[in-house]
This record gives C-alpha cells, structure tokens and sequence, in this order.
C-alpha cells in the first residue's frame, strides 16, 4: 500500500498545475510512468532468467558453446523499452555463433518486440504508415518512425506471401496435405463461388492493374451466408492471382477436380483463361451488371445519346437479358448493327456472342448462382484504393504486395491465424 500512496503522491504533484482536465492530465503521466517502470521489470524479468539460460549452453548439435562475451541489447515493446545483459556463445564444430537470451526471450529480427510488430503491422495495413506511426504514439505511447512501420509491415507481409507461394507451388504439384491446418469450410450448404477483378494503384514506373479474387458462398435466398469472404490480391500477376484463387477455395474445403464451382466475373478473357485453368468443373457467370452497361453502349452507338428510343430499346433488350433469352438479345443486337451500319454495336454483338453461355440468367436465379461481382468489386476497394491510393503515394511491387498479402488476411477474418506465419524463417 505505501507504494500505492507514492504513485498517488508523485502523480498528484505531476498534475497539480493542470487547469481542468486533471484526469486527462494524470492518464497521460501514468502512461509515461507505466512504460518507465514496466521496462524495468521486464529488464529484470531477463535479468532474473539469465543464469538458468547460461548456466549450460549446448548448440543444436550437441556441442557445448563456449562463451566469448557479453552484450547489451535494447529492445523497444508494447509496455515500454528495456535493456538486457546477454551472453555470446560459439560452437567450433558448426562454426556459428548465437544468444541464447535472445532465444529464450523469444526476440527476433531488429528492435521491436513481436506485439509491437503486430500493433506497428494493423496499423500499417489500415492507414499510411506515418499515420500508422502517429497513432501508436497516441494510443499506447510507442515512438516509432514511419519508415519502421514500413520496414515491418513489408518483412512480415513478405514471409507471409512466401509461406503463401510455396503452398501454392506444393498444391499446382499435387501434394497432399499441402495447406496444413486451416479454416475449413463449415459444412453450410450453397453453392460455392470465386471472382476475379483488377484495380489500379500507382507504381514507381506507373499506373497498373492489382488483380484481386473472392473465394466465398452464394448468400442464399432467405439469409446472407454466415460463411465470411476470403480475399487474395496480387500485383500485376493474374497468373499468380489464379494460383492464390485456387489454393484458398482449396483451403475452404472446396476440391476442384470434383466440385462444381461458380466462376463470376467481367468480360476481361484473362479472368475467363484463369479460371478455366483452375476450376474444371465450373459455371461462367458474366456479371449482370456490366452486361447491362454493353447494352448501353450498343444502344447510345446506334441510337444516339439522347434519344427516347434509345432508353426503350435498352429496357427491352435488358427484359431478353434478365430471362435468359440469350439467342433474341444477341439477334436483336446484330440487326441494330446490320440497320445502323454502326461497328460500335457490331462489336457489342460479338461481345454478347462470345458471352452466350455465361449469361443465362433466368437459370442462374432458379439456381440460386449469384448474378453481380460486388463482392469483389468491393474488395478492389477494400484493399487497394482504401490503402494503396493515398496522397503521394507510389509503391514498389515489393511493398504494394506486402501490404495486399497482410490487408488480405485482416479483411478475411484470419489475422489470428495468420500471424505466426509472417515471421520470416
């Protein structure tokens, strides 16, 4: 209790000029204090360890280490830095040489704690890193540098996307077991779907495409599913967009070469390849919506911009769209064009032509197959203009991808999971 009635003595002096906000003012030199004091307990914490951890030190081969000094090493976390004492030991026959306070501390690479890595990551996948930066100081009172969130964030989201690589390259072999554990699909039924888009983000050689792709299941008709989405990105890879797609509907518990997947998408014949190459057994479904800005363009090309007839003949032509009547849409189209002279609408027929099969509609529905790609357009949002198409900012591949790769595993719910992955071997 004397010790209580200290604190309480020491921060009431602190605070005893403060006009009005004297609890503001208290929280903000308890804080102070609390990191002050709890990096002193964690330096004896460690100090109080280092003599069981020393006492007998064996390489991993069996050789007894030899001691060759001491070191002080500075570690910044959460509560607050602190120092520690720690041995260097060697093995002759191996030829390395290790802390074993580091390894019984459990710390890694570079200055920061590991749970400070992971505020310094959160923050760094939701906001600009200088930002990210300012907020941990607010928060928590953790002083980092934008360049150190950056340099965290892009070691972390780099081994996460290499465990994600070499899955992926174990999967496209045929490996069994490749995935390990993971969330697995919960057994609810409804039909499962992939989709595929790009956005465009700004590079240091200029503007191009992210690809990004939903692995999830068709909401039914009476309740949305309570399956959440899962989301993969790539930067300017729709190769390496494909393999992701593939080895997450994997890891839903979804197996290509026997189940039948809904593959929904725009006209983009990248998607279309994609797809085919990864899902066998599939139903290509073209997004309703941008079918239905064709038959816009169509109608505007050989009707005129403004004229009514342009509005009922698109209303007409979207009736044949939502019931299925592919053959009369697409008949409808190429006389316009035939009556126009209009290449516009020409083109707009082969488009609906070279998309009959994937715009059976009326069946989709009785199938209960969703129609729209809003959930990836949503995620071209989510995770690439929310977080790539800040002011001034101009990435690296390197860093946009780190980045995706952690912002990714946070929108689908499965930072917990993923987390220990991101430590690089």
């Amino acid at each position: 209790m004397s010790d209580i009635s200290s604190l309480v003595k020491e921060l009431a002096g602190q605070v005893s000029e403060s006009s009005g906000a004297v609890l503001e003012a208290a929280e903000d030199e308890l804080r102070v204090m609390l990191r002050r004091w709890a990096g002193l307990v964690l330096g004896m914490v460690a100090e109080s360890l280092r003599e069981e951890v020393e006492s007998e030190v064996h390489c991993r081969c069996g050789e007894r280490g030899r001691y060759k000094g001491e070191q002080e090493r500075q570690q910044e976390t959460l509560v607050g830095p602190f120092r520690y004492r720690r041995g260097y030991w060697y093995c002759h026959r191996c030829g390395k040489g290790w802390y074993p306070m580091d390894e019984a501390l459990g710390v890694g690479v570079g200055q920061f704690s590991s749970k400070l890595e992971l505020a310094m990551s959160l923050l760094g996948v939701g906001f600009a890193y200088r930002s990210a930066a300012e907020a941990l100081d607010t928060l928590v009172g953790a002083r980092v540098s934008a360049s150190s969130v950056e340099r965290v964030v892009k070691r972390r989201g780099t081994a996460l996307d290499a465990h994600y690589r070499a899955v992926e390259a174990r999967l496209l072999r045929g490996e069994e077991g490749a995935l390990g554990a993971g969330p697995a699909a919960s057994g609810e039924k409804g039909a499962w779907v992939v989709e595929l888009d790009a956005a465009n983000a700004l590079f240091r050689d200029g503007w191009h495409e992210v690809k990004v792709g939903v692995v999830c299941l068709a909401d039914s008709p009476e309740a949305p599913s309570r399956e959440w989405p899962v989301y993969v990105a790539r930067v300017r890879d729709m190769d390496g967009a494909g393999e992701r797609l593939y080895a997450e509907a994997v890891g839903r518990g979804i197996r290509p070469e026997r189940d039948t997947v809904v593959c929904l998408a725009d006209g983009a014949p990248v998607n279309w390849s994609q797809f085919e190459l990864h899902f066998p057994h599939r139903i290509e479904v073209l997004d309703y919506y941008h079918a239905v800005e064709h038959l816009w363009s169509a109608g505007k090309a050989g009707l005129g911009e403004e004229s009514a007839k342009t509005k009922t003949w698109v209303e007409e032509q979207s009736t044949l769209l939502w019931q299925g009547e592919a053959p009369a849409l697409i008949a409808a189209l190429e006389a316009l064009a035939q009556r126009t002279g209009s290449e516009a609408v020409a083109r707009e027929a082969r488009y609906f032509r070279t998309n009959q099969e994937r715009i059976r509609y009326h069946h989709y529905r009785q199938c209960g197959y969703p129609l729209g790609s809003g959930r990836v357009e949503s995620a071209c949002k989510q995770l690439v203009t929310a977080r790539l198409k800040g002011p001034g900012m101009r990435w690296s591949d390197d860093g946009a991808q780190s980045v995706l790769t952690l912002r990714c595993a946070l929108l689908s719910q499965r930072w917990d999971h993923v987390w220990s992955l991101t430590k690089a071997a």
